[in-house]
């Protein structure tokens, strides 16, 4: 009995063994939190990814609000990227158009939204946008999927990821001149013009069409005006501010690339009849550069 009694006492003491068994014990556990670190770092990246998509997604359908959705999916397509997008008539998908059901949602969609964004610090961000395709200037998109997980889909669902990307199209652009003054006869239009220089203009019709039918940057003619002017260290902003003469903004026209010989021609004559009146102007009163506001000239 005693011999029993010291044998037991001895296993009882030898402690050979116990890291191996400690280590078989926790090693499911160790197993199962190195898979969770692996399927949370996939699942930061894939929303990194998806906010990515997002973002460039809503510059894309902003540079061409007249197709928002058409322009997103173009997107996608050039970057690979496999995102339906769901509009009022369907699923758009590189196929075309498919039947959707939004109760049978795919692994992963896209939406847009026009709308318009007014960048003004006193409002909230989130009111910043407001959905509308009335003289839209903006697009929102969103998109949803389901997650990728590699370890813990073993015991759970993957999560839904979601990301939104806004973007607002530069409200600067170049503008044609044109106008219904063109049907009318060219003593009118004289009489007209005229009056608003306060001198004498003796143009034709021709040489109104082609004023009406010439094409100009706006940013171009500010660079023209700011070296004219010698105002080259001035911001867009400050140049707007600047009062200048009818004479000096149209020399500046004249000096920016898109005019035509008869353009120019008649342009000219502008600039020498401009030159005779002391009217003068800010440009901020019909040009807005918000974007580039702050902006050195020509930069």
């Amino acid at each position: 009995m005693r011999d029993r009694y010291s044998a037991l006492k001895a296993i009882i003491r030898d402690d050979r063994g116990n890291i191996a068994i400690s280590a078989a014990l926790v090693s499911p556990l160790l197993i199962g939190a190195l898979a969770l670190g692996v399927d949370y770092g996939s699942l930061t990246l894939q929303q990194r990814e998806l906010q990515q998509a997002a973002d460039l997604a809503a510059i894309a359908a902003a540079a061409n609000l007249s197709d928002p959705e058409k322009a997103t999916l173009e997107y996608f397509q050039m970057n690979g990227l496999d995102i339906p997008v769901a509009t009022a008539k369907g699923l758009l998908t590189d196929q075309g158009l498919i039947a959707y059901d939004p109760n049978e949602t795919p692994g992963i969609v896209a939406t847009v939204t026009p709308g318009r964004y007014t960048a003004d610090p006193a409002i909230s961000v989130a009111a910043r946008f407001v959905r509308t395709r009335s003289y839209a200037d903006a697009a929102r998109v969103e998109i949803h999927g389901k997650g990728q997980l590699f370890f813990a889909s073993a015991f759970t669902d993957p999560p839904t990821l979601g990301a939104v990307g806004t973007a607002a199209a530069n409200k600067v652009a170049a503008f044609s001149i044109g106008s219904r003054l063109a049907s009318l006869h060219d003593g009118i239009l004289n009489a007209v013009l005229s009056g608003l220089l306060g001198t004498t203009v003796d143009l034709d019709v021709m040489d109104y069409r082609a004023l009406l039918d010439s094409q100009v940057n706006a940013l171009g003619i500010l660079d023209a005006l700011a070296i004219n002017l010698g105002l080259t260290a001035l911001t867009y902003d400050e140049l707007l501010q600047t009062e200048i003469s009818y004479g000096s903004l149209l020399r500046a026209i004249l000096a920016t690339p898109g005019l035509d010989a008869k353009s120019k021609s008649a342009m000219e004559a502008l600039v020498r009849t401009a030159s005779k009146t002391r009217l003068s102007l800010k440009l901020a009163e019909i040009i807005g550069l918000e974007p580039l506001a702050e902006n050195l000239v020509g930069s």
